[in-house]
Order: structure tokens, then sequence, then C-alpha cells
């Protein structure tokens, strides 16, 4: 019981000193940008975005492969490394 009593107090100190210590000067307020300002748009990302998959099983060796996304074509395109010889073959022209 004294122990519990000693945790509540330390416990009301640490929060009396951190109430004391912040203060209320920590309020961020959102400035907005001035009419006619420039923006400043992301980097751009690269053209192709791969997506890469695999499974495997106990009885044989499995397979994995991946998928390439052309994106200013809109093509896809598809990489199997099942003894074809990692051969990209298309699979859809125009991605919509």
């Amino acid at each position: 019981m004294k122990s519990s009593h000693w945790s509540i107090v330390l416990l009301l100190v640490g929060l009396a000193v951190g109430f004391a210590a912040g203060g209320a000067e920590r309020q961020s307020v959102a400035q907005a940008q001035a009419p006619g300002g420039t923006v400043s748009l992301p980097k751009q990302v690269g053209r192709f975005q791969i997506s890469a998959w695999g499974h495997g099983n106990q009885v044989g060796p499995g397979s994995r492969g991946c998928y390439i996304v052309d994106t200013a074509s809109g093509e896809l395109w598809h990489v199997a490394t099942d003894g074809s010889g990692g051969i990209a073959k298309k699979i859809v022209q125009q991605l919509q």
C-alpha cells in the first residue's frame, strides 16, 4: 500500500512539473500562402514501377517473377523466371 501511495505522488508531481515547464505557448497555427506565390511540386517519380512476386512449395522449386508498369505509356509487362530466360512479355497495351 505504501509503495502505491508514493507512485501516485510521484506521478502527480511529474505531471505538475511537465505542465509548468511546457507552458501554454506551444500552439501551432497554420499559415496560408500569399496569393500568387510559387508552389513547389514534388520531384517526379520514376517512369517504371516494379512489383515482384514469388511462391514456393515443398515438392517443386516454386516460381518467381515481377510485373513492370510503364507509367508513361500504361503498358504492363510480366517477367517470369520459370525457365523462359527471364524475357519480358507484354500483357496489356494500355492500362486504364
